[in-house]
This record gives C-alpha cells, sequence and structure tokens, in this order.
C-alpha cells in the first residue's frame, strides 16, 4: 500500500526509498511534521491544546466504512494507524470497555478515509459495495450499451452474474468505472456494416433499461450528495431536473466543440445526442438570452 508523504509517513514509514520501518525525511514529510509541531505550540500557548477527541465519530465512520465492502482491518492500513488502535476504537478488549478518547491525528487519519479515495488502493479481488457499479451499468444500458457489449469492452467474463451478487470485486468495479466515464455521454453508433440484428439490440437494451426503471447517466453525480451514484441511500435526479442538466451540458459542450471548429452535423454524434435534441437546446439558450436581453 502506498503512503502519501506527509505526517503519517514521517512517523510512521515507510521511508523516502520505501522502506519500511522508519518514518519518511523527505522534504514534504518534515514539512508537515513542523507545521504540526507549530500548530500544536500555537494551541498550547492559547490553552485551546486538545490531543483527545471523542472516539464516537470515527468508530461510526468506521462502521460506515465496513457497509461500504471497507472492512475496518483495511480501513486502519488506509488510514495509516494500527489494527490494534481500529479493533480498541470498535471493541471491548479484557475487562476494557471499547475507547473512549482517541488522539485528534487518529480521528483525522480515519475520517480521511472514504470509499472514493480508497478504492483504487484496495486489492482486485477484495469485495466492494456493488451500487455504483450496478447504477453504472445500468446507466450504459439506458442509453444503449448493453451488458454483452460492456462485459466485451470492459474485459469482464460475466457482467450479469457479477452484479447480480451482494458484492462485487474491487477490479470489476474499477473497469466498469473506467468504462462509464468513456461511454456515459455517448450513445452507441454502429458501422453500416452490422447486422439488423446487432443494430435492433440497442433499441432493445433502451427499451429493457426503460421498462425496468434504470436511470441515464445525468441522473447521477459522482461528487457526495443526494444524487451520488455510489451512496445506497442516494436516488436519481428527477426527470424535469434531469432534462434541464442535460440540455445545460447539451448547450456548454456543442458551444465549446463549436467554437474549436468542429463541423455542425459531427457534434451530435460526438456529444451522443441527435441533432434534434442540440438544436433544440441552443435555441432555448437563445431564447432564454434574448428574454434576458430584453428585460434589461
Amino acid at each position: 500500500m502506498t503512503v502519501d508523504h506527509g505526517l503519517t509517513r514521517y512517523k510512521r514509514g515507510p521511508d523516502e526509498n520505501g522502506n519500511p520501518g522508519r518514518g519518511c525525511r523527505c522534504f514534504p514529510c518534515r514539512k508537515a511534521n513542523n507545521d504540526n509541531e507549530t500548530r500544536r505550540k500555537q494551541m498550547i500557548d492559547r490553552g485551546l491544546w486538545q490531543p483527545f477527541v471523542p472516539a464516537g465519530r470515527a468508530r461510526d465512520h468506521i462502521r460506515w466504512l465496513s457497509g461500504q465492502g471497507i472492512g475496518w482491518r483495511q480501513a486502519a492500513k488506509l488510514a495509516g494507524v494500527s489494527q490494534g488502535c481500529v479493533n480498541g476504537i470498535l471493541y471491548a478488549r479484557s475487562k476494557r470497555q471499547p475507547s473512549k478518547r482517541i488522539r485528534r491525528e487518529t480521528e483525522t487519519a480515519i475520517l480521511a478515509v472514504h470509499p472514493g479515495r480508497a478504492f483504487n488502493q484496495l486489492d482486485d479481488l477484495t469485495p466492494v459495495d456493488p451500487t455504483g457499479t450496478r447504477r453504472r451499468a445500468q446507466a450504459m444500458a439506458a442509453v444503449g450499451w448493453s451488458f454483452v457489449i460492456q462485459a466485451a469492452r470492459a474485459g469482464v467474463p460475466d457482467l450479469n452474474e457479477a452484479l447480480g451478487r451482494d458484492r462485487v470485486q474491487a477490479g470489476t468495479a474499477r473497469k466498469i468505472r473506467v468504462l462509464y466515464d468513456e461511454l456515459c455521454g455517448r450513445r452507441p453508433v454502429l458501422p453500416a456494416e452490422t447486422t439488423r440484428w446487432q443494430r435492433s439490440a440497442v433499441t432493445r437494451t433502451r427499451k429493457l433499461a426503460a421498462a425496468r426503471g434504470w436511470a441515464p447517466p445525468g441522473a447521477w453525480d459522482d461528487s457526495p450528495g443526494p444524487h451520488c451514484i455510489d451512496d445506497p441511500a442516494a436516488r436519481p435526479v428527477p426527470g424535469s431536473e434531469r432534462d434541464r442538466r442535460r440540455d445545460g451540458i447539451v448547450t456548454e459542450e456543442a458551444a465549446e466543440l463549436a467554437g474549436h471548429g468542429e463541423h455542425p452535423e459531427m457534434i451530435p454524434a460526438r456529444l451522443g445526442v441527435s441533432q434534434r435534441t442540440v438544436n433544440q437546446s441552443l435555441e432555448r439558450t437563445r431564447a432564454k438570452n434574448r428574454a434576458q436581453g430584453e428585460a434589461a
């Protein structure tokens, strides 16, 4: 596991050569330690130094991470704290109760662990929550990318089987995330030599997604919030708001492509929408600008 340079690596390592057992003494790590010492002395001088904080927030966060597929041992590694420390936060040991207080820097390190940040550090076989993976695959299907095509492009043996499980492997989730970033704004464009059956498969995929209520890419966000695609408690953006968001994105990207000299007939293909959608979006924007100009 790679530990970023900073205060944690200064104290616990590995060193600047990647060797475990001693702290790193590179410039960023030394600077982080000096900044921490300066802050600590200033807080002491002001009578505000509180090195310990209640363990409740860290405990709740560790339990939440467990629900996202990151166990407490993995969370300890990602936070750069000992497994004994995290175990003590969660569980009673011998006759002692779970830790009531922990060091502030320990809480900060634990709260900094989030599924999105930790995602690329997980082993390929590590089981993770399937919510984001399932929603991304369904969103791509909503614009016409069948599970068969997705599996072939992502290099996943059986996407249907993977999405039907309570957990998916982190390697599979990463592949689908990369594919989603590539295809979420594009509709399938099949070459002329494809068969009629292959061309109709796109339409069938869209109809299947609509019948099952799968939300398209525009209904989800990648950032934390009520519409976050990875949050099991999140919900897709309602239709009218989704349309407004899509129109805004289409308008902005169409204007940018036109400004770079893109041929007008190629803009819909680049954006994965119809020519009519681009024209309607741009016309609404022009009408809005005219109304604002008249009001001024």
